[in-house]
């Protein structure tokens, strides 16, 4: 069974460089009915080391900084969206295994159902620097 959410967050995953394979994004997660539920995202994309939120944002809302973001579709697919100039939205499409493609941004948001997961690498200090910053005892 094909489920668009687990596409588009496999999708989501490569383009943070982070890829994942099917199997281990919902390894122990239960699904329901084959799917990902959208309340255990933030839980399966732990697993690549990335934390992520789902949340209510209009599309002339979201932030260039918050790219990419995962848009869900109001007839149930979901898109990458990766760039948006205020007239046009370049977006990947998991179905294509990650194909590209421009539209203008009003047909973006007469299929966009309002909701966009916003994930990013989880952040984890270097720990090869060790004390390197710090101040030096004075003579």
């Amino acid at each position: 069974m094909v489920d668009p959410l687990r596409q588009g967050l496999l999708l989501l995953c490569r383009q943070l460089g982070r890829p994942l394979g099917d199997a281990e994004l919902v390894d122990g997660v239960p699904l329901e009915h084959g799917r990902l539920p959208l309340r255990l995202v933030a839980r399966a994309l732990r697993r690549a080391d990335i934390t992520a939120q789902v949340t209510r944002q209009p599309l002339r809302g979201i932030d260039r900084y918050l790219l990419p973001a995962l848009l869900l579709l109001d007839d149930g697919r979901a898109l990458v969206l990766v760039g948006n100039d205020g007239e046009h939205a370049d977006v990947l499409v998991p179905q294509s295994d990650g194909g590209s493609q421009r539209m203008p941004l009003a047909e973006l948001e007469a299929l966009y159902s309002g909701t966009a997961i916003f994930a990013k690498c989880r952040y984890r200090p270097d720990g090869r620097v060790g004390d390197y910053a710090s101040a030096l005892p004075e003579h």
